[in-house]
C-alpha cells in the first residue's frame, strides 16, 4: 500500500477510496492484474473456487522475480527496483 498512499494522498476517507480504486485500475502490475481478476471472479464462483484461484494465484506471486526483489528491498530498508 507504500505506493498507493506516497502517489495517490487525499483529504477525505471517500475521496482516498476513489484515488486507490483509480490507481490501481491505472497500474498494469501482474499481481494488480491477478487482484482484479480475483475480485471479478469472487462475485461468480463459490468460496471454495475462489480459495482455490487466489491460492494457485499467490504462489505465482511469491516465486516470481517481483516478489523477491521487494522482499530484498524490505530486508535491506530500500526502496525496490522493479525494473
Amino acid at each position: 500500500m507504500a505506493f498507493f498512499s506516497s502517489s495517490c494522498s487525499s483529504r477525505s476517507s471517500a475521496y482516498s477510496r476513489l484515488s486507490l480504486v483509480s490507481c490501481a485500475s491505472s497500474c498494469r502490475t501482474p499481481a494488480l492484474t491477478l487482484t482484479r481478476r480475483a475480485l471479478q471472479r469472487s462475485a461468480v464462483l463459490t468460496l471454495e473456487q475462489q480459495l482455490e484461484f487466489e491460492w494457485t494465484n499467490q504462489r505465482t506471486r511469491l516465486a516470481s522475480p517481483e516478489f523477491q526483489e521487494a522482499l530484498s528491498a524490505f530486508r535491506e530498508k530500500r526502496e525496490p527496483n522493479f525494473s
